[in-house]
């Protein structure tokens, strides 16, 4: 296995037991998975030139979009629930 695949894998298990323990204690919204993490942290590691003032901004947004609410707000219409579906591919 070559030396990238086997950190990405490691790195997808480590965050799959990251967002499952979130989501176990009520604090992480059950819609939101590791694929939707990875994409959400992807500006971050793309765009290296990037503002920390900026970056610690949209941490924040991203961070409040996945915190569960107790009213339901912000429920996927579909009612899907996030997942590994497509972390490998990111």
């Amino acid at each position: 296995m070559p030396e990238f695949t086997r950190v990405k894998a490691g790195m997808v298990g480590r965050l799959d037991a990251l967002v499952a323990a979130a989501q176990e204690r009520g604090d992480m919204r059950a819609d939101v998975g590791v694929a939707d993490v990875m994409r959400l942290l992807s500006p971050f590691t793309c765009h290296a030139d990037l503002p920390q003032e900026r970056a610690a901004h949209y941490l924040l947004v991203m961070l409040d979009g996945m915190e569960k609410r107790p009213d339901g707000a912000g429920k996927r219409p579909d009612g899907a629930r996030g997942g590994l579906d497509g972390a490998q591919e990111i």
